[in-house]
């Protein structure tokens, strides 16, 4: 889902961000994205016992950087702007950054690339969650593939280097006045971190084997935040209601207790957790184990329609009865999610990933070409480019887009002409 274009809604409880219908200019050797979207970031007031929690109106930039090198050019109706005051403009409130340890596939989601992240949300006012991922790639169920630093060495120098790392990386930030609020200790930590191979995501964790993975990561967190007399929150998180009780179960039981925030993706195709059980979910969450709930990873399709040569990760599975692939489906299904988790007691929702523009996958990250960036890229599975017209670089007349499969089905389209232009430079990514 692309949040390009702000405007407030009369619904006292979101912001409608639809996009802007009558950009008429047209524009060369730019990427623009004018598609209307529907994210639906909460603007529920919370009530005084929950007043210092301040509601979650969350999203996942990490792409943002990697897309502007790439040519890309974010736009309100007053034209060209910061997609961070965007945002900020729109209500979000924080902003959820990926980490990666040693990524030699690309130089974005390294602590130089968040760090500039940091200085661009600070800028705007809008706090931020730094999501280690204590990998070189993406991690998530099944595929925590160990950092190639760290590679040779035994289950206990791995949870001294992981600890070492995450201190390092959070002086490295407190140094430049750049700590982030929350830091989440692994990202989709279903099964075992710092493995070699990737496994079944139903594997069970090993408990004497992963808390002290974990504990390191929290322990680090709190040793920077006494340092430096910064509040931090910890977060873990698992992905899909279904696999969290029995998860932090084994995890308090192995002595992995001092965090803060639950974190939960939950995304319908992959959940056979039932929409309208999420809020009782939340309920029950913070009741058994007493911490803050948040839904830190979710998104929506507002179309099932194929219109490039990408696939679409959302089909006909991930949709909720009552909720069909369209803009009016996609903004009540946001909006009553938010609804759920707000009256439940839990935090908020952050959005993955609405900065994304599907056009720029194939250019954007050195893994496009085998793949990579088409299966795990929110560039290819979240952002919109609706397929009326685009101009090519060079050209002046409208050409019509390819057609076939698309994964850019979670941002809803725009009822009028989408002007579009390739970005005439390579990345600038390393070979």
């Amino acid at each position: 889902m692309c949040t390009l274009h702000a405007e407030a809604s009369t619904d006292p409880v979101c912001l409608w961000l639809p996009g802007a219908r009558r950009y008429r200019r047209r524009m060369n050797r730019v990427a623009f994205l004018a598609g209307a979207t529907a994210i639906a970031l909460s603007m529920l007031t919370p009530d005084a016992s929950s007043a210092e929690r301040a509601t979650w109106r969350g999203v996942d930039l990490s792409y943002v950087n990697e897309l502007e090198d790439c040519g890309a050019q974010y736009r309100d109706e007053a034209g060209r702007k910061d997609p961070y005051a965007i945002f900020a403009a729109a209500g979000a409130n924080i902003v959820r950054l990926r980490l990666w340890h040693t990524p030699e596939w690309t130089r974005y989601s390294t602590l130089d690339d968040v760090r500039k992240s940091i200085r661009r949300a600070r800028k705007h006012g809008l706090r931020v969650l730094l999501d280690f991922h204590y990998s070189d790639d993406w991690a998530h169920p099944g595929k925590q593939l160990v950092p190639a630093a760290w590679r040779d060495m035994d289950a206990p120098d791995m949870a001294a280097a992981l600890g070492a790392y995450t201190e390092r990386t959070l002086d490295s930030l407190a140094a430049d006045g750049l700590l982030p609020d929350v830091v989440q200790v692994g990202n989709e930590t279903n099964t075992d971190l710092l493995i070699t191979e990737e496994i079944d995501e139903k594997t069970p964790v090993r408990w004497s084997r992963n808390a002290p993975f974990l504990n390191a990561g929290i322990n680090a967190v709190r040793r920077v935040a006494q340092r430096h007399d910064h509040d931090i929150r910890v977060m873990l998180h698992v992905a899909q209601p279904e696999n969290v009780v029995g998860w932090f179960e084994g995890a308090v039981a192995a002595g992995v207790e001092d965090f803060d925030l639950i974190g939960v993706s939950y995304y319908p195709r992959w959940s056979s957790t039932p929409f309208e059980a999420v809020g009782p979910f939340v309920t029950a969450l913070r009741a058994q184990f007493g911490r803050d709930v948040v839904i830190v990873e979710t998104a929506y399709p507002w179309t099932l329609d194929a219109e490039d040569n990408a696939h679409n990760l959302l089909g006909e599975d991930a949709l909720v009865a009552g909720y069909p692939a369209s803009i009016d489906g996609q903004r009540r299904w946001l909006m009553d999610l938010q609804r759920a988790v707000h009256d439940a007691g839990g935090l908020g929702t952050v959005y993955w990933e609405p900065g994304g523009f599907p056009p720029l996958a194939r250019r954007a990250g050195a893994r496009a070409r085998t793949g990579r960036m088409r299966r795990y890229s929110t560039l290819s599975q979240e952002a919109c480019m609706p397929a009326r017209r685009f101009w090519l670089p060079g050209t002046e007349e409208p050409r019509a887009p390819r057609r076939g499969r698309s994964s850019h089905n979670r941002c809803p389209e725009d009822a009028g002409p989408i002007p579009f232009a390739m970005p005439t430079t390579r990345c600038p990514h390393p070979p």
